[in-house]
């Protein structure tokens, strides 16, 4: 990384712009973030018209973004009559059992992935 120093108290903006262009000129490309983490990730939906004007590692920048925060389980149940009986038994058991341990976890992972 260059620094770059500025030495007039005045900020002769013109010159700090220039500085500026030849640092940025002088810096590697970015990686490829298309063909960067795992493939249970990668992009698997066609874009639309307005994600066609984005370079390709936006739309999976987009993507990592979006996954990146775990969400709680919604609990249901498929059982006829005894469906909602057992969706909230098992949201209690969940917050007995889990939700203090848990959620904390899910956020530090959360915030991780940020």
């Amino acid at each position: 990384m260059q620094t770059i120093k500025i030495k007039d108290p005045k900020l002769n903006q013109t010159a700090i712009f220039q500085q500026l262009q030849d640092a940025l000129a002088q810096m590697p490309p970015l990686p490829n973030l298309a063909q960067s983490g795992p493939a249970s990730l990668s992009r698997t939906t066609v874009p639309s018209q307005n994600d066609a004007e984005l370079p390709d590692f936006s739309h999976d920048l987009i993507e990592l973004v979006d996954k990146a925060v775990l969400q709680e389980t919604e609990f249901s149940s498929n059982a006829p009559a005894i469906g909602p009986l057992i969706v909230k038994f098992r949201q209690l058991w969940n917050w007995m059992s889990t939700r203090w341990y848990v959620l904390p976890i899910m956020r530090q992972q959360s915030d991780l992935n940020m």
